[in-house]
């Protein structure tokens, strides 16, 4: 990677550290509801989002959107004069949306956003737009070819990042929250594990068994009781 490469992704972490400190926040507020229902989704994820092909995509396309519009707040900002707010939350929706619609691309769509802002940094021809286009092409083919593994990944990570919320959220006002919301790298390092034991666990598991068909029902007789003589 290139010294301008590797200066622009060490800008984007230590920008991202006080966002993340700031969601870390904001979850401590949403009481202890919210935090039942996140920690039972999180869980659903960790252990067997995978095999639930299109809750997945919907809630893995509205974190695709989510983040895909955060990456590109500038140029949404100056074209369509949309703030990071409206624009994440259409965004969510969209993808959220094509995502329930159309499972089966979203595995493409799971490669080809990390790709896309990979590409970004590495320019073709003195092209940024180029290496984004080929990135998302590259990573996105590769990840519809792994789609299992892509699933367990991404299903893992949203599950662990709901966890992650729900122990902030279920702590609340308590100084052990806190001490974590105001540590982000330590907050990312405990949905980093968790993501790691879930994708482990539901690769191991493989893939869901297919339904087997019914048995055909047996032809019905046409009412009248056959004498046996002996």
């Amino acid at each position: 990677m290139s010294t301008a490469a590797a200066i622009g992704w060490g800008g984007w972490t230590a920008a991202a550290l006080p966002e993340l400190a700031g969601l870390a926040e904001r979850a401590r507020a949403l009481g202890p509801i919210v935090a039942a229902v996140l920690g039972l989704a999180g869980l659903a994820l960790l252990l067997a989002g995978a095999r639930r092909r299109r809750p997945l995509g919907a809630a893995g396309g509205a974190a695709i959107g989510a983040v895909a519009a955060l990456a590109a707040r500038g140029w949404i900002s100056a074209a369509l004069g949309l703030g990071v707010p409206a624009a994440a939350t259409l965004a969510a929706a969209a993808g959220g949306v094509a995502g329930l619609l159309f499972p089966a691309a979203f595995a493409f769509a799971a490669g080809a956003l990390p790709g896309a802002l990979l590409g970004w940094h590495v320019p073709l021809g003195g092209s940024a737009a180029a290496g984004a286009a080929a990135g998302a092409v590259a990573l996105g083919a590769l990840a519809a070819w792994l789609a299992g593994a892509v699933a367990a990944l991404v299903s893992s990570g949203l599950g662990a990042v709901a966890c992650a919320a729900a122990l902030l959220a279920a702590l609340g006002p308590r100084p052990a929250a806190g001490e974590l919301a105001s540590h982000p790298v330590a907050l990312a390092g405990l949905a980093a594990v968790l993501w790691v034991a879930g994708a482990a666990f539901q690769l191991g598991r493989g893939p869901a068994a297919p339904r087997q068909p019914a048995a055909p029902a047996p032809p019905a007789g046409d009412g009248r009781t056959e004498v046996v003589r002996l």
